[in-house]
């Protein structure tokens, strides 16, 4: 090699560098999360509507149970006995109720 042929090498391994420096800081940071979950989310279980409400239309007003998942009460149980297994979810945060998954996608 002659010194042309190594100043352009060392120019283009300087340039590569100087190129992966300013894509590594140009990378946005990311956020700290201020909640795990929101305040107003945290009673969902005792205060949300699928606890209140749908659960007492799905026992006591067949009519609008029907409205809102588009079949019966027996239709539904059959179907979510049917796919329980692959709507239960594990998680380290409580999940989301099956029934509730259930109800959300029918609706």
């Amino acid at each position: 090699m002659d010194d042309d042929e190594v100043v352009i090498t060392m120019f283009s391994l300087l340039c590569v560098a100087y190129q992966f420096i300013v894509a590594i800081n140009s990378q946005p940071e990311r956020r700290l999360r201020r909640w795990w979950v929101r305040d107003i989310y945290q009673n969902r279980i005792e205060f949300g509507y699928f606890n209140i409400m749908y659960k007492k239309m799905k026992e006591r007003d067949p009519e609008e149970f029907f409205t809102h998942t588009r079949m019966d009460r027996d239709v539904y149980d059959l179907l979510l006995s049917l796919i329980k297994e692959k709507l239960t979810k594990t998680s380290i945060k409580t999940p989301i109720n099956f029934e509730c998954r259930l109800a959300v996608t029918l609706s």
